[in-house]
């Protein structure tokens, strides 16, 4: 069995909850040789009234040329493979096999309430990798997302409002093309916080914390 296998049959990094998730990888960071920092959220808290932390792990030489940035739960609910990934990788004793001249930062729960809360978004329901613009400037408009919105906006979980909300984007597709569509749909939007892919109007918490991190390293 190669080294390889070792890492995917060891499920026991896989959490069941944020909370568990973090025990895992900050115990991970404990017998790992590197630097660790946390950032706690100063608003809000967890499901159970925890405590709520963006966790960062370093390893490697600080005046390093090349540094491998490796982030989990910047969409709050898929850290969990994400974090699961970060903490075997720590497990592993990947530092002590590390290039010259190379380090490795790795970003625990880029959005933290997301993950605690198995939620996509951020604690002000914003879709994190939509928010990284410069609001200093006009925001990005999505005109095409501005059609789509009315019938996105689906008031009753029932066949008959989904299956229009299906027929909305057929047809959006039908008359604009697959690339239009997807502009659309998937690029992220500033107008319509009911939304899909809302992009926030201002820099989220962690939005300002992650850059922070990477400015300092």
């Amino acid at each position: 069995m190669d080294h390889a296998d070792d890492l995917s049959a060891d499920l026991s990094v896989f959490a069941d909850d944020y909370r568990s998730a973090r025990q895992r990888f900050t115990g991970a960071v404990a017998v790992a040789v590197g630097d660790f920092d946390r950032h706690a959220h100063p608003t809000h808290r967890g499901p159970d009234g925890e405590l709520l932390f963006m966790d960062v792990c370093r390893i490697g030489p600080r005046d390093a040329r090349r540094v491998l940035v490796i982030t989990s739960g910047a969409h709050g609910i898929e850290g969990f493979s994400g974090s699961a990934v970060q903490t075997a990788w720590l497990r592993s004793g990947i530092g002590a096999r590390l290039p010259a001249d190379c380090a490795l930062l790795l970003v625990h729960a880029v959005n933290p309430w997301g993950f605690a809360h198995e939620q996509r978004v951020t604690e002000e329901g914003v879709d994190l990798n939509r928010n990284f613009v410069d609001f200093e400037r006009p925001l990005p408009a999505n005109p095409g997302y501005a059609a789509l919105h009315p019938a996105l906006c689906v008031e009753h979980w029932v066949d008959a409002e989904i299956d229009a909300a299906f027929a909305a984007m057929d047809g959006f597709r039908l008359q604009h093309g697959e690339q239009a569509f997807s502009d659309a749909f998937n690029g992220g939007q500033h107008e319509h916080a009911d939304g899909v892919f809302y992009g926030g109007t201002c820099p989220q918490w962690s939005n300002r914390v992650f850059r922070e991190v990477l400015r300092w390293h």
